[in-house]
């Protein structure tokens, strides 16, 4: 099963998230894209942003959005993905890192958002014509949570700096 995700994430994200034009079909297009991640799943609600309040296993102490308060969330998420886009003043990783780390604590679907945010990432840095390697994103263990969060209040140096240290060692590594 996890083969054909990966297959249909690097096809499907391609297919969906080729140019998006602006916030609106960019949005859609993950929601697409999430419904097809689980097709074929028990999940009746695929493609829909969570109506419930979630914990996170991983993270007990993170709190995510409110479901009332996620398609603000997302929609700022999209317009400044678009901006990024359109304006390419920062690095594509850098970028990429970003926008994972916002998608994660938005946490927009009841379940699939780790493989959609990985085909949103791999999606960006294909685009820009980042390296392979790049697209598999190297989560550093220590206080994840407490990063993200920082990085949510404004200040996101801290998370990408550490999972970029992290990219290049494992870079290294695969020499």
């Amino acid at each position: 099963m996890r083969n054909v995700l990966v297959a249909l994430k690097t096809t499907m994200s391609r297919q969906y998230l080729a140019k998006p034009l602006d916030s609106k079909p960019l949005l859609q297009d993950v929601k697409t894209l999430s419904r097809i991640l689980l097709r074929d799943t028990p999940l009746a609600h695929s493609g829909r942003y969570r109506t419930l309040p979630i914990q996170l296993h991983s993270s007990l102490d993170t709190i995510c959005p409110y479901p009332a308060e996620i398609p603000a969330n997302m929609e700022r998420w999209a317009k400044w993905a678009m901006k990024c886009e359109k304006e390419k003043t920062i690095h594509p990783l850098c970028r990429a890192v970003w926008a994972m780390m916002y998608f994660l604590s938005v946490h927009p679907f009841p379940d699939g958002n780790g493989d959609l945010h990985g085909s949103c990432v791999e999606s960006s840095l294909r685009k820009t014509g980042c390296s392979q390697l790049f697209a598999i994103l190297v989560f550093p263990e220590s206080n994840t949570s407490y990063k993200i969060r920082r990085a949510r209040a404004g200040d996101p140096e801290e998370w990408c700096s550490e999972v970029v240290n992290a990219e290049i060692a494992a870079l290294a590594c695969a020499k």
